[in-house]
């Protein structure tokens, strides 16, 4: 079995691809899938300290890793 992940855009699009898989009796099913930035902003305490460190940035209070001098443990 394959697994597709189809990026529907408008109602259109949906019943488009509806009636095709409908007509080739091709099973699906729906997920409504969280968005990763609105899943990060659900929470009010997670959504403060992103727009705090944020902020940090924005202040030059980061710190600047080369991710080719990391090493694994």
């Amino acid at each position: 079995m394959t697994t597709l992940t189809v990026h529907i855009e408008d109602a259109n699009q949906d019943a488009a691809v509806r009636t095709l898989l409908d007509a080739l009796r091709v099973r699906y099913e729906e997920l409504n899938v969280m968005d990763e930035t609105e899943y990060l902003n659900s929470s009010p305490a997670n959504k403060a300290r992103l727009d705090q460190a944020i902020e940090e940035i924005k202040q030059g209070k980061g710190i600047e890793i080369d991710i080719d001098t990391l090493s694994p443990k």
